[in-house]
């Protein structure tokens, strides 16, 4: 059975800084990433909540201007994301 529920936000971001800083202040609820939350799940400071419920999966993309070569540091950061997220499943 699935379930879709919609939720108007009183936050909006793509910066997972500013909701971590909103939750610990108790402004509400968030999804973020297992990685941005794990010291304040340990600590007590924040409590999971609908964890038996799935979300969908997100994708993560690396972009590049197509006429430039990718650095080696591009490239080290690209394998250590895909071996590191891959790791994760």
């Amino acid at each position: 059975m699935c379930h879709k529920v919609y939720i108007e936000p009183r936050l909006q971001s793509n910066n997972s800084k500013l909701f971590y800083d909103a939750l610990l202040a108790g402004q509400g609820i968030a999804l973020l990433p297992d990685f941005v939350v794990a010291d304040a799940l340990a600590g007590g400071h924040l409590v999971p909540i609908l964890a038996a419920f799935d979300t969908a999966i997100l994708n993560l993309y690396s972009l590049r201007p197509k006429d430039h070569m990718a650095s080696h540091r591009l490239k080290l950061l690209h394998d250590f994301l895909h071996q590191h997220l891959n790791s994760c499943e």
